[in-house]
């Protein structure tokens, strides 16, 4: 049968029964085999709800709510932290909380205490099991009534009662109220004050607490978490070692009943999913406080993820945190290198900033031809057999071309192997050797015949025309000096040097204005 054909009296029954199917499925978050709310994977290492940002207010709340299996989300990823709660739910939340998890709910009696929560009704017997602990009654008719709207001072009476011990062990409020809209008169005056005290629930920046406003999802958190789920921070891991490490925890809370059991969970990765690899933990009483846990017999250079925990037997967990251990090998770094002025030697400079799991009995450097530090080293000089400790270190290399590329790496070797560090890379100076001539004259342009002429380590005769020769010049800069035929240096000669050459071209040195020794 085709839509067109169905009657508008059965399309409006359909469309009806279509909208209440998907209320219940996605508004209610119900599924249809176990009228159970959907629960999320539980995990606080980063975002479980798609609506639930970290930067949402009560965002740490509601993920160890969800991680305690006190309070679930939805199949579609979301947990509605604004929708209200309802009588049931709240009944659902407590049942969990005060039995350690949902699995320790205890089936309901044959017999329905109540006439509106029959034996098949989806929270029969979280309700069932509430009403037997003394926290949560029904009304007089006879009914519970699960699907009202839970207010504020309701769910702070149910909660009170709950860690209390029963409603007769909630002691008296204070003579002076807390808040502005609670008087000492009102009917749940003392739970709220008890609840306040213990810093489960608080007000708003005005003052008040608007005991009658509905309960939404993420204030139900907030009460459940502060209320019945151990508290628990970890900071970044500290004296990170090669197979060691420290992790300092705090338990801020202890929850209802205290905790019993506080640890850490230990994994592989720096995302703390897959299977614990380790979990150092303490029983027995504890309180609140900062604890330090040691963990030994980690593999070097490795990435681990932590997150610490604290059971009453809900558990509180922290949020996850990752380090990595230090490698085994040395770790080395390179520095730039000194140059000689001739091009053809250099000096390379290493840094050995942590020696590894044992010291070096070897460090060096490898030489490479071009600036990428590829292929084969051409040389490779070193020094053994140590031990050696962190610190620079120096060695020579010789026999390099002048203007030319040149790379290298500077390594270290200790029991656990090879440290090498990162690729440098240098350029020899550009040194000519060159046939070179020229002349000297005066100012006027006569010759100065029969003297000397220093080019660097260079003494080069000049001959009676002023004119000279030379086979060669090693040098990028030169200095100039004149002597005389018997060797008296012109300090400040009136006299030009013209120096000719394929390298250096044709250039003149003008000493004008400069007088004899």
């Amino acid at each position: 049968m085709f839509w067109s054909e169905i009657s508008a009296r059965k399309k409006v029954i359909l469309v009806f029964f279509g909208v209440m199917v998907l209320i219940c499925l996605g508004v209610f978050g119900w599924q249809v085999k176990s009228g159970k709310l959907f629960s999320s994977a539980a995990t606080i290492a980063g975002q479980t709800f798609s609506d639930v940002p970290p930067t949402y207010w009560v965002y740490s709340q509601i993920e160890a709510a969800n991680h305690a299996g006190i309070i679930q989300g939805y199949s579609d990823g979301t947990f509605r932290p604004e929708q209200v709660v309802t009588r049931d739910q709240a009944a659902v939340f407590l049942a969990r909380a005060l039995a350690g998890g949902d699995s320790k709910v205890p089936a309901g009696p044959t017999i329905a205490s109540f006439k509106d929560v029959a034996t098949n009704y989806w929270a029969f017997k979280y309700i069932e099991y509430v009403k037997a602990k003394g926290i949560i009654s029904g009304y007089s008719d006879g009914t519970f009534r699960p699907t009202i709207n839970v207010t504020r001072d309701q769910m702070a009476v149910l909660i009170a009662r709950a860690i209390a011990g029963g409603d007769s062990k909630v002691p008296a409020g204070p003579t002076t109220p807390t808040f502005k809209d609670v008087g000492t008169s009102y009917w749940a005056y003392k739970y709220i004050e008890y609840l306040a005290k213990k810093g489960i629930i608080s007000g708003y920046s005005d003052g008040t607490f608007h005991p009658t406003e509905n309960l939404t999802r993420a204030q139900a958190a907030v009460y459940i978490s502060k209320a019945f789920i151990p508290t628990i921070t970890a900071d970044p891991a500290s004296e990170i070692q090669w197979t060691s490490v420290t992790i300092k925890t705090n338990i801020i809370s202890m929850g209802n009943p205290p905790a019993t059991e506080r640890g850490i969970y230990l994994y592989s990765g720096s995302s703390c999913s897959g299977s614990v690899i380790r979990n150092p933990k303490v029983t027995g009483s504890a309180i609140t406080g900062v604890y330090l846990t040691k963990i030994f017999n980690l593999t070097p250079n490795t990435t681990y993820s932590y997150k610490a925990y604290a059971k009453n037997p809900l558990e509180g967990i922290s949020l996850c945190k990752s380090f990595q251990t230090l490698t085994a090998n040395p770790t080395v770094t390179a520095q730039q290198p000194s140059l000689a002025d001739d091009g053809t030697k250099a000096t390379l400079n290493g840094n050995i900033t942590n020696i590894g799991l044992t010291q070096p009995t070897e460090r060096g450097f490898y030489l490479y031809n071009g600036n990428a530090c590829a292929g084969s080293a051409i040389q490779n000089p070193k020094q053994t057999p140590g031990p050696y400790n962190t610190g620079v270190f120096s060695l020579d290399v010789s026999g390099l071309n002048p203007d030319t590329d040149y790379s290298y790496r500077s390594y270290a070797i200790n029991s656990s192997g090879k440290g090498t560090s990162n690729c440098l890379s240098f350029h020899t100076p550009v040194i000519y050797t060159s046939n070179i001539s020229g002349k000297v004259t005066d100012a006027s342009g006569n010759p100065l015949s029969n003297g000397y002429l220093v080019l660097e380590d260079d003494i080069i005769k000049i001959n009676s025309d002023g004119t000279y020769t030379d086979n060669g010049l090693d040098a990028t800069t030169y200095d100039v000096e004149i002597f005389d035929q018997n060797g008296n240096q012109y300090e400040s000669p009136n006299l030009n040097v013209q120096i000719i050459s394929p390298v250096y071209g044709n250039n003149t040195i003008n000493f004008s204005g400069l007088v004899k020794q």
